[in-house]
């Protein structure tokens, strides 16, 4: 049963994402078809989540079968780096996992574009950040320090007027 739950959710995302593709044409040409519903909106969102759920398998089955070496070119990749046969290759796995967070780190920020955050509001918040934190100070700090700095500083406030 768990061996096909990956399976079953990108068949199930899959789907989605062809329906609501489907939907999304179909109110280019008749726009109040369901009734306000933003269908293009709905169809990037489940691109979005296909595409990481996708990039998210595949990073986790290149991994996988480097670990363990299953196909020749993964034999000879760990062979190269003087990995033993039966000995675990953790390097793979750490690196697997940097990729994935990467990856579902940035699914909220391509759907908060996807659902309105304009390149203004962006601007807005980068420009807030930075005089935040004194000027240019905030490419050198890292994104670390400017959320803690963030977080003990007021609330962000953006004015759109």
């Amino acid at each position: 049963m768990r061996k096909f739950l990956g399976t079953g959710i990108t068949v199930l995302l899959f789907v989605g994402t062809c329906l609501s593709g489907l939907a999304a044409a179909y109110s280019v040409l008749y726009p109040e078809a369901f009734g306000g519903l933003p269908a293009r909106k709905i169809a990037w969102t489940s691109l979005v989540l296909l595409g990481s759920w996708i990039a998210s398998r595949l990073i986790d089955r290149v991994a996988v079968g480097m670990s363990r070496g299953q196909r020749r070119w993964q034999k000879r990749f760990r062979a190269l780096l003087h990995v033993e046969e039966g000995e675990p290759f953790r390097e793979v796995d750490l690196g697997a996992a940097l990729l994935h967070l990467t990856i579902w780190l940035l699914v909220p920020l391509a759907l908060l574009f996807v659902w309105g955050l304009s390149n203004q509001s962006l601007r807005a918040c980068s420009h807030e950040i930075r005089r935040r934190i004194g000027g240019q100070a905030a490419a050198r700090q890292g994104i670390a320090s400017v959320a803690w700095s963030l977080h003990v500083s007021e609330p962000l406030k953006i004015n759109h007027g």
